[in-house]
């Protein structure tokens, strides 16, 4: 669902209400939005004591509205569920859920200097660690001409891969390059991928992938890492060749590990790969990310579980995407858990043929 704001909204509750009533009036709809399908806003319920001071509050989720009248999902953000009198206030607030769920310097290792591995002064044949590299758009070597970050992948035991994702700064298109170690330091030439516009579909209103994500200024942060100093990358746990004969499960230790990655290029045609993932954290303020890395990923079915329970993750877009089985072919997905939540929600990062 898609959530909207309002600024500076209060009203009161017209009536009493109990605990469990999932419709509300106020005084005044002033300044709120027309909620189409699938949008909402939040409202909080304000308890005051003898003395004027607040003592109580519930966040409702207001999903559809009728003038006035207000149909609500109660108890949001586990802030409970009251009885509240007629006159109550009832406000427009910010609160740590929708903070949560804005994209914060370090999500994703990106826009934090402590995740990204410093600045490129050349992409021109060189070997480098994996991890995350900001480069500017004069840098020799980068792709198009324009500012962006590289990511290393390593593959094999000789050989590493880079993804570049160049970004215009006058359309905030990501558009997507990749190349391998050829021999020695030698890369072959980048290879055209794909960009935003064609890996997203967002509607009608045509919102291009970093306005989605709420980094339009993505380039703006690549040239501000241009001081910064280099700091540790993610180490990959490789867990090699799975699925080899039969069904497998394979344990991802989310505690020990963030970024994992897996080859079926021998696998068996017979049985499921399962990813059981374990140790996730639960955190009430921060987002816990990993990424899997599926090398022929398409050769079998991939289940997945939760500390030994059958998961469904819930994916970007509404289904599980469709995983490449061609020689040589490669997905990455990513897995999150967002503050207070137990649902794991995933989306397909990447995907390609090297």
């Amino acid at each position: 669902m898609k959530q909207l704001y309002i600024n500076t909204y209060a009203s009161a509750l017209v009536g009493a209400i109990n605990a469990s009533v999932t419709v509300l009036v106020v005084a005044s709809a002033a300044g709120m939005p027309v909620l189409a399908a699938g949008e909402f806003f939040l409202l909080t319920l304000v308890g005051f004591d003898a003395n004027g001071n607040e003592v109580r509050w519930e966040i409702v989720k207001v999903t559809a509205r009728s003038g006035a009248t207000l149909t609500i999902e109660r108890n949001q953000e586990l802030s409970g569920a009251y009885v509240w009198p007629d006159g109550t206030l009832i406000e427009a607030r910010f609160t740590a859920g929708t903070a949560a769920e804005f994209l914060k310097r370090g999500d994703f290792g990106i826009g934090s200097p402590a995740l990204v591995n410093g600045m490129l002064s050349t992409l021109n044949d060189l070997t480098l660690s994996a991890g995350l590299y900001g480069y500017g758009g004069s840098t020799p070597g980068a792709p198009n001409g324009l500012p962006g970050i590289v990511q290393v992948l390593p593959y094999s035991s000789a050989a590493v891969r880079q993804i570049a994702r160049p970004v215009s700064g006058s359309s905030d298109v990501v558009s997507v390059f990749e190349r391998q170690l050829r021999a020695g330091p030698v890369y072959g030439d980048w290879a055209f991928g794909h960009t935003s516009a064609s890996q997203f579909s967002l509607g009608a209103t045509k919102v291009t992938a970093l306005e989605a994500l709420g980094i339009s200024d993505l380039p703006a942060r690549v040239e501000a890492l241009e001081s910064s100093s280099g700091g540790a990358g993610q180490e990959v746990t490789n867990l090699g060749a799975v699925a080899t004969s039969a069904a497998q499960t394979v344990e991802l230790n989310i505690g020990e590990g963030r970024f994992f990655s897996a080859s079926m290029d021998a696998a068996n045609a017979t049985g499921a790969l399962t990813l059981n993932f374990t140790s996730v954290p639960v955190s009430a303020t921060e987002v816990t990310t990993w990424h899997v890395e599926l090398l022929r990923g398409g050769r079998k079915t991939v289940a997945f579980q939760l500390d030994g329970a059958a998961l469904t993750p819930v994916w970007s877009g509404g289904g599980a995407p469709t995983l490449n089985n061609a020689t040589g072919s490669r997905d990455l997905l990513m897995f999150y858990r967002m503050p207070g939540r137990s649902s794991i929600y995933a989306m397909l990062v990447d995907s390609g043929v090297a």
